[in-house]
This record gives C-alpha cells, sequence and structure tokens, in this order.
C-alpha cells in the first residue's frame, strides 16, 4: 500500500528526481511510511488484523521490502536511526538457508 499509494506518487517522484530528496532521505521516509501504514491497517481490520495481514504478504508486489515495524517496538524505544538506515529494501534475493 505505501508503494502504491505513496511512493508512486508523481510529486514524490519529481522531489526525488531533482535531488530535494535524497536515496538515504527516500529510504527513512518510505520506512516510516510503510511502519505507519501496517499499523493503520492493523488497527482498521482489528481483531482480524494479523490475518488479514499475511493474506496481503502472499501477494506482496514488492516482496523484496523489508518487512514493518509494529508501533509497538518504535514506542518501546527498539527503533533507531541506525535501525533504519539497515533497513534498506533488498535488491538481490536472500540466499536460501542450507539444512
Amino acid at each position: 500500500m505505501a508503494h502504491d499509494c505513496f511512493r508512486n506518487t508523481k510529486e514524490l517522484e519529481d522531489m526525488h528526481a531533482l535531488g530535494q530528496i535524497s536515496d538515504p532521505e527516500m529510504k527513512l521516509l518510505m520506512i516510516e511510511a510503510v511502519d505507519r501504514t501496517y499499523d493503520l491497517l492493523m488497527d482498521l481490520c482489528s481483531p482480524q488484523g494479523a490475518e488479514i495481514m499475511d493474506d496481503l504478504k502472499q501477494r506482496d508486489q514488492v516482496p523484496e521490502w523489508n518487512d514493518p515495524e509494529p508501533m509497538i517496538f518504535r514506542h518501546l524505544g527498539r527503533s533507531s536511526k541506525s535501525r533504519m538506515e539497515n533497513r534498506l529494501p533488498r535488491l538481490t534475493p536472500r540466499p536460501t538457508p542450507r539444512l
């Protein structure tokens, strides 16, 4: 949702293309947008929010993006700028673990 409703807007794309928003700034902006979208959907879909989110993940158009950080973890101080910087959209597939 964040990708389709926020990231791909003409104004944001134009600002990014013109250098008004750097790549690192865009990354942090999108991480926050994804996290907040997740929180909103969980609230709107309660008490079945987790089930609905799992179903939506199966149809994810950008599966290489990291999963959102739920609000409770952000408010407990478990998120930080360094954590957000490490949550880059993955451009290459994750290696499959060997069993």
